[in-house]
């Protein structure tokens, strides 16, 4: 049977591949989809129309518009609107690009732009809220910029004329590049505030103005200009103004500026905007400011924002410019630098008024310490960290206070050392001086007086000890501040001048301060000034007050008050001053005084109270007395006596009652009177008549009335007195007739009774010896003279009794034994005594009494403790003492105080001397301690005038760590300009200060009342005769003078008298009932009767004492501006002030005697309690700085994003540009870049690190405030959360190139470059798309080459730079949602001989070559660098990649019309910036250039040499003032006599009279005349004196003027005083050869007799005689208020005077402060002349000499007086054109320059200024590069053509069949190729042709072993077969092959393995393909390749997978569609 055949088997399948997935590099060949590709190079996976699934070429690229240079940023703004940013490394340009219209159009063309292409533009842009648009943008090298691209900034100038109001401007064909800087070059304006001259509204208070630029009306930068601190005062709460003065404004930078008033009243702060004001205007006046005005939060006052000079990059997330990598200021480390800065003390004069007229000048503390700190001014208005200025260093010589000399730090002993381990630093101050007597006009009105080396003072805290790279030598020291000299010093030094009408404010001034360097120790550049800044001395101080010290008195306590114990020593504070002599007030007694009360008596019988402290002091300071801070000072500290003279006087109390206070007198004739009315009681009534009485009664003795009262019995008192020979011969001649001229009825009666019946006197005591005796006596009274008695003549004695005596019935033993008749007698004595008293009382006036002393005293001179004198010692207490008993130091003392104000005592551990001028300020009416003054009894108003003194000092702490460390002291800034550095010096210049005076100290006149009341209580408005005793009220134990003013009583006296004198009893007499100061007068009787001594019977010009009270003025040092020390309105609410209330009675008087001093005063208007003061206003540097760190790190913050605010469009302010110092993030990792994410997120890209996702909006809640001045970082308050989960090593999603990353709607895309990854993130998680089939190839290709080779290159800019360098892109297509990535690389090329490295610093790569050459090299140049660029595509829709592309871009530029990139290409004409011409010739490119500008003009002032002047000779000088009635005529006041006294006190106090009147050189006579010679002075006793003072002639020429006028009167007076040398104080010196006479007459120009007409002697003017004689000068000096030319006539007079010598005539008005005709230069200049020789004033070559004016002190007069008080200056003014800024430019040359006189007038303009007209061709270099703006993806035209160049595409596909072996049979595709032919952009549309026959022209066919070679596809010939029999033609390189077409299939099938050797029998290793570095471009091996192999060799392809290479090398127009691709293969058994 047969077999039944087999079937058939089918060998051939087709393998059919399509297009709808992607391109996959990483499934091995024989798994690969039938839908995907392996390589694809220039495709699309579409059409313009759609053609979805299918693969084809991909359309050219557009050129749409050109740029000059390369395009190195692109910034959008908004709709198809770019800016761009271009440069060739020269020119830079800034254009607009249109993409849909494809235009640009240059903006601004500058080479200062200085863009370079290595570094690329990053920014952004927002629209204003004027519509215009801002665009900021970074390139990491020139400053962070911004532009308003319709308003560039060029230069301008000025085209209106100066004197224009309106100031017009046109621009220039320059760009201002400063004036785009983000933070804004500008200059610091310094602003001048003071008091303005005229009156305001404006609040008390402290004042300070603040400045900042705006732009649009709002500020744009920090308040950088700030003030000095004005205060103003007036006491009724407003009335001030102010004037501000800015310099230094920023005109070329800002239009305008902002002004703020920050003001401080009475503690409320408040800032208010007066406005926003054009930078033109420099003055400003304030005098309202209205509560209605904007106000400015305080706290942004202080606010010192960071002005980043640059960043990296910029980004916007959701309105916030985000900038990362910022660059601030350089932290320098200049403290080495620092250290050798040289610091010292200055002293100013200026007058004592200086702060009541609203002087701003504050100064520092004598001996105290001060911190100071120097920082420095970035020309951003920055500042720098602030540097510690430190001491200087010890000496072991240092010169003490006194002279002596000191090892400064080392344990110094001695008396003032306070422990046994002080050094010498701590107990001297070391100060020194260094210039004396310079006395030199500073421009403020302040006369610089010295300057010195300050003292040596360290700290116990320590400089660090491990950083001698920043202390250097001060490594480990104790740190050193400064310490200020002390009064002691120098007598410049003093408070005040001697006569008080200056003070001397200390200052300080630096000097060798060098600028700063980098840690290259080169300058730094951008560096534009210093400032100085102090260390706040709150809670610091060494110094708690300064004040007076006085003694205090001693007293003892009475037992009944000593309630501690019995050694409590009493103390009460000095008065009135501090007189120490024993106190004349009060007695050293255990009870009052009593006896006799005049001044001898009292003296020799009470002693004066003893005894004061020299340990224990009273101490007056406005510190302590105005704040009551806690007194716990350790130490007192005396730097001197201050001492002066007070001027006192006495007067009544006020409201004080009258008293009778009836003398003895009274008494006396009072007891003679009771006595006689008392006998006739006892006799009854009695008749009697005298007659022929021929004896006068000075007859009668007492001897006739002896007694018979046994042996030696005496009459009893007072009788013996009343009896007493003397007394009753007054009596005859005086007293009896006074009686009865009284017309007293009783009295004469009386005394009749006593004449006639003196026997009866017995009576009075009973019967007995004495009644007989006295009644034999009195018989021989008959003969009595008449005139003892009115109307009694002489003749015989007759008498008759009627008895009718009470006590007659009583028995006379009854009598003697019951006393009766004493009783009766006393009652009877009395009753008639008290009838007399009574009259008495009647008839006598009241009389003042009680009197006060009021004083004043001012202490204005200052002497220094004798040498070896304590001045230190430690304190044993201190507290404030109350108007009370209080015990004090540990119940040591009991000090009254009571009823007295309220003060400070100390006690210290050690006794000081006491003060050398004596105070005898202590005195009554009568006298005192050492002398009586009985003148003054009926005169106690007459003012006396003492010396006063006593201690000036400190209360001190022991403060040896003052300040503490230096971080923790506050620092204030020295208000004032910033010291700037003058660019035209040498950069090593160093630099020095003017003197600083903004310390916290003023020096004020401090007064204060001190009240001693002599009594605890006083009468005050009580009716006269008011019954109050004294005694009753005593203070201090015991007032030598009381009184009682109850009425006198005489049952006392007869007492006195019925006793016989046996019974003693007080107040028997009426001087028992009082003491007081009353005259000796001169008899008993004379007291009786009256006399010049006052009434009879009352006492008068006698007195006590209620208080005795005197005011104390002296200067001090304090805190608190006692010029505006306030008042109220009540009476004791006043204060003493010399210019405002010197009211002394006033201030002292009895209704508010017991009320304390009165203490109010505004803080706010104290320097040291300004708020802005309480801050610190700089920070040294953290204890971490590292110099070298921070030149790598600290200036340079790459980690670092800062964020600006958020941008508002309707707001006028630019948010961006305003970065709070606490908005920042610092990170891990450098960040890449940020991109916004979602609706709020943004994420955050690192190049070593996982991106970050943040919110991207501020949510964090916090203080407004705090939001606004600092910033919060709220930004980032919650911590970004990494997107992936993943280890921080793995750095998985890192990405280096902030291009890489695009934000698409399909999410983030990214490259990772050097993970070799591509990432898309959506919001849920990375993935990494390269996993899509190209994950090895990126693992590969995507990290950079160009760092491996180069890993300097890493972290560089050119190493994320795709145009200069290297770097990555990402970019979308956001028409056919396609995203590509771009990388730009290159590999150094492997075979150069050579080393190649690159230089991070200067951005190059270097080649060395072998010889040692170093060749800069750029990156790409084709003979060292190989490229490693790629594109290549992704479909995100697909999730697939497409293809490799052969465009490499520069840069790409989104667009919603596809994309565009840029391509740099080599020009083939010279491109110029617009507006330039290229000339061919020069090969330059030219531009005309017309500039106009001002002349700039060069105002040059130096002193003027000045010669001659006083000399050391020796001269007598006589001034004789012109006192005629003349002299104070109208107008006036003032008059002209007032003229003349300014005249002498300025020629008194001009420091070259003074100081040769200290030194014995001249003495000075005064003279007044008139019509003859009123009146010499002779002061001190002299007929000329050298110790006189300006005092003293002040009140010797205060006398009224009157008269006629003679001037030989006033020539021959004063010429009588000069010949009187031998009376004179320095003697008769005419003999010595120095020796001169000097006459000086005052006139005021008016003459009637003598005149000029008057010849004198030999025919010539009347001072000739004298102005002839040799060594005789006579000057004529006129003196007027107000105008300086003398009267008509007056010239005459003065040629008379002078013998018409002119150089000694001198005018004067009175009322001008500078100038020549001030009283002041004209004293001057009278100095020159009276000793001396002329002045001569000399100017340098080329200068011109220029006279200040006498107003305003403006040097602009071409003629004036040359002397050293106003002298004159030299001056060159300069104004030429400078060379023309062109080569070959021409000049030409208009106006004038500034007059030379004028320009030194503020007010002056030059009318008609030079000008400066350069013409000339400004030229730059051509470029001959420009860049292309390509547009992908649009175009129908052409395909494949990149930039110009044509570039093959190509679509490779993978045939498999699994495991199965195959043969390739055929290749087949479908394939459609399309003309478009649309008439839309570029041909594009659906209208389009089929192009039959266009077909790929290569091919390549291959697997892992065979390929076919090259294969040039040709179609079939068409109807030629025999042509197509040539095929195949083997070429060298190639295989030409034929393919057919049918019905849109192509086949070919010619094609074989052409593999050289495989390497099976041999080791032939060839690869089939090389390739490229990209890695997408491979090129077949010609090494493995043999065309030419025998047919019998040729090879079908067989493999499990072919691989199959289409490639189209030149597109054209077509379209080409692959849409299905077919293989046919054959089953291959083997």
């Amino acid at each position: 049977m047969a077999k039944k055949k087999a079937p058939k088997q089918n060998t051939s399948n087709v393998s059919t591949n399509s297009f709808n997935k992607g391109m996959i590099k990483d499934i091995h060949g024989s798994v690969q989809p039938s839908t995907n590709w392996s390589h694809a190079r220039n495709a699309m996976n579409h059409s313009n129309d759609g053609d979805l699934s299918v693969i084809g070429n991909e359309p050219a690229n557009l050129e749409c518009a050109s740029v000059p240079y390369t395009i190195i940023g692109a910034i959008h703004t908004y709709g198809d609107e770019w800016v761009l940013y271009a440069t060739d490394n020269v020119n830079s340009e800034i254009g607009l690009f249109d993409d849909s219209k494809c235009e640009y159009k240059p903006l601004v063309n500058d080479p200062c732009l200085g863009f370079k292409t290595s570094h690329l533009i990053v920014g952004a842009a927002k629209e204003n809220y004027d519509c215009s648009w801002q665009v900021y943008w970074d390139d990491g090298l020139n400053p962070s910029r911004t532009l308003n691209l319709d308003d560039i900034p060029y230069k301008r100038e000025i085209t209106s004329n100066p004197s224009d109001d309106c100031i017009e401007f046109t621009d220039l064909n320059e760009l201002d590049c400063e004036k785009l800087r983000l933070a804004p070059l500008l200059s610091t304006p310094c602003v001048s505030l003071k008091k303005s001259e005229d009156g305001g509204q404006l609040r008390n208070g402290m004042y300070q103005a603040y400045i900042a630029y705006v732009v649009n009306e709002q500020r744009v930068t920090d308040y950088i200009g700030v003030s000095n601190q004005q205060s103003l005062w007036e006491h009724a709460g407003t009335g001030g103004a102010l004037d501000i003065k800015i310099t230094n404004l920023d005109i070329d930078q800002f239009e305008y500026y902002e002004l703020v008033i920050l003001s401080n009243n009475q503690n409320n702060l408040v800032a208010k905007k007066l406005g926003i004001y054009s930078t033109q205007q420099s003055s400003i006046g304030i005098d309202f400011i209205d509560p209605s005005l904007l106000s400015v939060p305080v706290e942004f006052i202080p606010l010192r924002t960071p002005a980043y000079e640059k960043s990296d990059a910029m980004y916007v997330v959701n309105d916030y410019l985000i900038r990362k990598g910022p660059t601030t200021q350089f932290d320098f480390n200049y403290q080495p630098i620092a250290n050798n800065i040289v610091t010292n003390w200055v002293v100013k004069e200026y007058p004592a008024a200086y702060y009541s007229k609203g002087g701003n000048q504050v100064g520092f503390m004598r001996d105290e310490q001060y911190a100071f700190f120097i920082r420095w001014i970035y020309n951003t208005g920055e500042r720098s960290s602030s540097y510690h200025i430190p001491g200087r260093a010890p000496k072991t010589n240092g010169t003490t206070q006194t002279g002596s000399i000191v090892n400064e730090t080392a344990v110094f002993g001695g008396q003032n050392a306070l422990s046994s381990e002080e050094y010498g630093f701590q107990v001297f101050n070391t100060a020194t001086t260094t210039q004396t007597s310079i006395n030199t006009p500073d421009t403020d009105g302040g006369i610089i007086l010295a300057r010195g080396e300050m003292g040596y003072w360290e700290s116990t805290e320590r400089y660090p000890a491990t950083r001698p790279d920043i202390w250097g030598n001060l490594c480990g020291l104790p740190i050193r501040h400064h310490k200020m000299p002390t009064e002691e010093l120098h007598p410049n030094l003093k408070l005040t001048n001697n006569d008080g009408t200056s003070i001397r404010i200390l200052g300080v001034e630096f000097s060798n301060i060098e600028r700063p360097k980098d840690n290259k120790n080169l300058y730094i550049e951008n560096i534009v000034g210093y400032e100085i800044l102090r260390g706040s001395r709150e809670g610091a101080k060494s110094i708690l007050a300064k004040g007076m010290f006085k003694n205090m008195r001693k007293y003892n306590i009475p037992d009944a008050d000593d309630l501690i114990n019995a050694n409590t020593q009493g103390l009460y504070p000095n008065y009135p001053f501090n007189d120490l002599r024993d106190d004349w007030f009060h007695i050293d007694s255990n009870e009052h005084a009593e006896g006799n009360s005049t001044y001898g008596a009292t003296k020799s019988r009470h002693d004066s109270l003893s005894g004061y402290t020299k340990d224990v002091f009273t101490f007056h300071s406005p510190d302590l007395n105005f704040r009551k801070p806690f007194l716990n000072a350790y130490e007192t500290r005396f730097y001197g006596e201050i001492h002066g003279a007070m001027t006192g006087s006495f007067r009544h109390s006020e409201k004080h009652p009258r008293f009778k206070l009836l003398k003895n007198a009274a008494a006396t004739i009072s007891g003679i009177i009771g006595v006689g009315y008392a006998i006739g009681a006892v006799r009854g009534n009695e008749n009697y008549s005298l007659e022929g009485a021929s004896n006068h009664i000075s007859a009668i003795r007492a001897s006739d009335f002896a007694l018979a009262v046994g042996s030696g019995g005496s009459l009893p008192f007072p009788v013996a007195n009343l009896l007493s020979d003397g007394y009753l011969n007054t009596l005859a001649s005086s007293g009896a007739g006074a009686l009865a001229a009284g017309g007293a009825g009783l009295a004469s009666a009386a005394l009749q009774t006593l004449l006639q019946d003196l026997t009866s006197l017995g009576s009075l005591y009973g019967t007995g010896a004495f009644g007989t005796q006295l009644g034999l006596q009195g018989q021989r009274a008959t003969n009595v003279a008449a005139s003892a008695v009115p109307g009694v003549d002489s003749g015989k004695f007759r008498q008759g009794f009627a008895i009718d005596n009470p006590a007659g019935a009583v028995p006379t033993t009854i009598q003697l034994l019951t006393g009766v008749g004493m009783i009766m007698a006393k009652n009877n004595i009395a009753v008639g005594a008290n009838e007399m008293i009574e009259l008495l009382y009647n008839i006598v006036k009241v009389q003042e009494y009680a009197m006060k002393m009021n004083s004043y005293g001012f202490l204005n001179k200052f002497k220094t403790l004798p040498n070896g004198s304590r001045f230190r010692s430690k304190n044993e207490d201190s507290n404030y003492l109350g108007s009370s008993f209080q015990n004090f130091d540990s119940s040591k003392y009991k000090i009254n105080n009571l009823f007295r104000p309220k003060t400070v005592v100390v006690s210290t551990e050690n006794e000081f001397t006491d003060p050398t001028v004596t105070d005898k300020s202590r005195f009554a009416i009568g006298g005192d301690i050492d002398n009586a003054t009985p003148s003054r009894y009926k005169k106690p108003e007459t003012k006396v005038k003492r010396n006063i003194s006593a201690f000036y000092g400190a209360l001190k702490f022991n403060f040896e760590n003052q300040y503490g460390q230096l971080d923790g002291i506050k620092q204030v800034q020295m208000r004032g300009c910033v010291n700037y550095i003058d660019p035209t010096l040498p950069a090593s210049t160093k630099y020095s200060t003017e003197p600083i005076l903004a310390g916290d100290t003023y020096i004020g006149r401090y007064t204060e009342k001190c009240i001693m009341p002599i009594f605890t209580d006083f009468l005050n408005g009580q009716p006269d005769e008011f019954n109050f005793d004294y005694r009753n009220y005593t203070n201090i134990p015991y007032p030598r003078y009381w009184l009682s003013s109850e009425r006198y009583d005489t049952g006392q006296l007869a007492q006195e008298i019925i006793s016989l004198g046996l019974s003693s009893t007080d107040q028997a007499f009426p001087d028992d009932l009082y003491y007081l100061d009353r005259r000796n007068f001169t008899s008993a009787l004379s007291d009786l009767f009256g006399g010049s001594d006052g009434p009879t019977f009352v006492m008068k010009y006698a007195y006590i004492y209620t208080h005795i009270n005197g005011i104390s003025d002296f200067f001090v040092e304090s805190e608190i501006n006692l010029a505006y020390r306030d008042y109220g309105a009540k009476s004791e609410e006043r204060v003493f002030d010399i210019y405002n209330d010197n009211d002394i009675n006033g201030l002292l008087h009895a209704d508010i005697i017991k009320e304390d001093n009165f203490y109010r005063y505004d803080y706010s208007l104290s320097n040291s309690r300004f708020q802005m003061n309480l801050i610190s206003a700089g920070n040294i540097q953290p204890r971490d700085y590292d110099p070298l760190i921070a030149d790598a790190c600290h200036d340079y913050y790459p980690k670092r994003l800062i964020y600006s605010l958020r941008a508002q469009q309707e707001a006028k302010k630019d948010f961006w540009r305003v970065f709070l110092p606490n908005n920042y993030k610092d990170f891990k990792s450098t960040v890449s870049a940020i991109k916004p994410m979602n609706k709020t997120g943004a994420v955050i890209f690192f190049p070593y690190q996982s991106p970050q996702m943040f919110q991207g909006v501020d949510t964090l809640q916090t203080d407004l405030g705090n939001k606004v001045t600092v910033g919060d970082g709220g930004l980032f308050n919650r911590e970004p959360q990494n997107i992936t989960n993943s280890d921080v090593s793995h750095e998985y999603g890192s990405v280096e190139s902030l291009r890489s990353i695009v934000n698409t709607p399909t999410g983030l895309f990214f490259m990772s470059q050097q993970q070799g990854k591509i990432f898309q993130y959506t919001g849920r998680g990375l993935v990494n798309i390269a996993d899509a089939g190209m994950k090895w190839w990126f693992n590969k290709y995507l990290p950079c080459q160009l760092i491996k080779d180069l890993p300097e290159l890493e972290g560089h800019p050119l190493a994320d730079n795709p145009v200069a360098g290297v770097g990555c892109q990402t970019i979308y297509d956001a028409n056919d949602d396609i995203v590509y990535f771009c990388k730009k690389d290159y590999r150094v090329k492997k075979k150069i001989a050579g080393e190649m490295s690159f230089d991070y610093e200067k951005s190059q790569v270097k080649f060395t070559t072998p010889a040692g050459i170093v060749i800069d090299v750029e990156i790409g140049d084709p003979t060292y660098f190989e490229d490693c660029s790629w594109t290549v595509s992704y479909d995100p829709k697909i999730k697939s990649w497409i293809s490799f592309h052969d465009w490499h871009p520069e840069m790409h530029l989104h667009s919603i019309n596809h994309f565009l990139t840029t391509k740099t290409a080599e020009s083939d004409t010279p491109i110029c910036p617009d507006g330039y011409v290229y000339n061919s010739t020069t090969g330059l490119c030219e531009r005309g250039q017309n500039i106009f500008e001002p002349a700039p003009v060069n105002v040059d002032e130096v002193a003027a040499t000045i010669t001659g002047g006083p000399e050391n000779c020796l001269v007598d000088i006589v001034i004789a003032m012109d006192v005629s009635g003349s002299t104070d005529d109208p107008p006036g006041p003032p008059f002209r006599i007032d003229a003349q006294r300014a005249f002498v006190q300025a020629f008194l106090n001009d420091p070259n009279i003074s100081s040769q009147m200290a030194s014995g050189d001249i003495q000075i006579g005064f003279t007044r005349w008139n019509a003859t010679q009123v009146s010499s002075m002779n002061p001190n006793g002299f007929s000329m004196s050298n110790t006189v003072t300006p005092a003293q002639v002040q009140a010797y020429y205060a006398a009224g003027s009157t008269g006629g006028t003679n001037v030989c009167a006033g020539l021959n007076g004063g010429a009588n005083i000069l010949s009187n040398k031998a009376t004179s104080q320095l003697g008769d010196r005419s003999a010595l050869p120095s020796f001169r006479n000097v006459l000086i007459l005052m006139t005021d120009g008016n003459n009637t007799i003598c005149g000029p007409a008057t010849a004198g002697p030999g025919g010539n003017p009347v001072g000739c005689q004298y102005q002839n004689q040799a060594g005789y000068e006579v000057i004529g000096v006129f003196c007027d208020p107000t105008n300086p030319t003398p009267p008509a006539g007056g010239q005459g007079i003065l040629d008379a005077v002078t013998c018409n010598v002119s150089a000694n005539q001198f005018t004067i008005a009175a009322n001008q402060t500078t100038g020549p005709n001030s009283p002041s230069a004209v004293a001057n200049a009278v100095t020159s002349a009276a000793c001396g020789t002329d002045y001569e004033c000399e100017c340098p070559p080329g200068y011109t000499l220029v006279y200040p004016n006498g107003v305003g002190g403006e040097y602009v007069l071409p003629n004036g007086t040359c002397d050293n008080e106003n002298p004159p200056i030299c001056r060159k003014v300069e104004c030429e054109c400078p060379p023309s800024p062109f080569p070959s430019g021409t000049t030409t040359e208009s106006g004038t320059c500034p007059d030379t006189f004028l320009v030194g007038s503020s007010t002056y303009i030059n009318p008609t200024p030079k000008m400066c007209n350069y013409f000339g061709l400004e030229t730059t270099t051509p470029s001959n590069v420009e860049s292309g703006l390509w547009r992908h993806n649009y175009r129908c035209d052409l395909y494949s053509n990149f930039y110009g160049v044509d570039y093959p595409w190509e679509i490779e596909l993978i045939q498999q069949t699994g495991q199965a072996v195959n043969t390739i049979r055929s290749v087949e595709y479908h394939l459609e190729s399309y003309v478009y032919k649309g008439k839309d952009h570029d041909a594009c549309n659906d209208d389009r042709w089929h192009d039959l026959d266009f077909n790929f022209d290569e091919a390549i066919l291959y697997n892992s072993e065979q390929v076919s070679g090259l294969l040039k596809l040709n179609i079939t010939p068409k109807e030629q077969p025999i042509d197509a029999l040539q095929y195949p033609i083997i070429n060298a390189n190639d295989i030409d092959i034929l393919y057919s077409k049918e019905e849109q299939k192509y086949r070919f099938n010619q094609f074989w393995d052409i593999t050289r050797d495989r390497g099976e029998f041999s080791n032939f290793e060839q690869p089939i393909f090389v390739t490229r570095l990209n890695g997408y471009i491979k090129d077949l091996n010609a090494n493995n390749l043999d065309y030419n192999k025998a047919e019998t060799q040729r090879k079908k392809l067989r493999h499990y997978y072919n691989k199959v290479l289409l490639r189209r090398n030149r597109s054209e127009r077509r379209k080409m569609l692959l849409r299905l691709h077919n293989t046919k293969l054959q089953l291959s058994y083997r």
